[in-house]
């Protein structure tokens, strides 16, 4: 029975705590629109098999010729560390990719010159016309009655920097055929005509001399 003038009654509200909203991570993701990219820097598709080809060959010649750069510049590297094994290898290398390349270093070889002997033949056989790139280490005697004294480089150098009065003694020359050139320490050389390389100390009495120099022969 309702009575009147009474305050309906109500039902008590359960406590459900505060309202939450769902977070991206329990949730489904949201979808989301693709951005759009910027074709600006892109190359278009050919428009033919003769342009598509022309492209390819374009950027194989390019890496070919880095690569040659790469292999070059190794070599280069290899021979300032007197690493001959791994110089001939990269030698190998250029060979087999041939021509087109920036100028290339041929095989290296080393020859070791004795002060007693005179003209020493090295295995280096050269055509007229070339370059060879000669660098000379080491010391020898040129009077073991004295060798303080005589001991000199390739150059005609003792140790301390000294040299006798007309500063070519015991100085490392080179001949092919009949040209002689003066390499001393080092020097380029282009041969004039056909033959083999050879080496000897400038030194008129052999007999008392000792030990050698060591030269290393580079095809430019």
């Amino acid at each position: 029975m309702l009575m009147v003038g009474a305050e309906p009654a109500t039902q008590p509200t359960p406590d459900v705590g505060p309202a939450t909203v769902p977070t991206t991570s329990d949730s489904a993701p949201l979808a989301t629109k693709p951005s759009a990219v910027s074709s600006e820097h892109e190359v278009p598709v050919a428009s033919s098999l003769e342009q598509a080809t022309g492209r390819f060959e374009t950027a194989l010649r390019k890496a070919r010729e880095q690569y040659l750069r790469d292999l070059v510049e190794l070599k280069r590297n290899a021979i300032k560390a007197e690493d001959l094994a791994t110089a001939n290898e990269l030698n190998g290398l250029i060979d087999r990719l041939g021509g087109g390349a920036p100028p290339k270093i041929g095989k290296v070889q080393r020859v070791l010159v004795r002060a007693d002997q005179d003209w020493q033949r090295s295995p280096v056989v050269v055509r007229a016309g070339d370059t060879l790139r000669l660098t000379a280490t080491g010391t020898w005697i040129l009077n073991d009655r004295d060798p303080d004294l005589t001991t000199y480089g390739p150059d005609g150098l003792r140790r301390d920097g000294t040299a006798d009065f007309h500063g070519l003694w015991s100085v490392l020359w080179a001949r092919i055929g009949y040209k002689v050139y003066y390499v001393g320490k080092g020097t380029l050389i282009t041969a004039e005509q056909d033959g083999a390389l050879e080496f000897r100390s400038n030194d008129f009495s052999l007999g008392d001399n000792r030990g050698a120099i060591t030269v290393q022969v580079t095809r430019e």
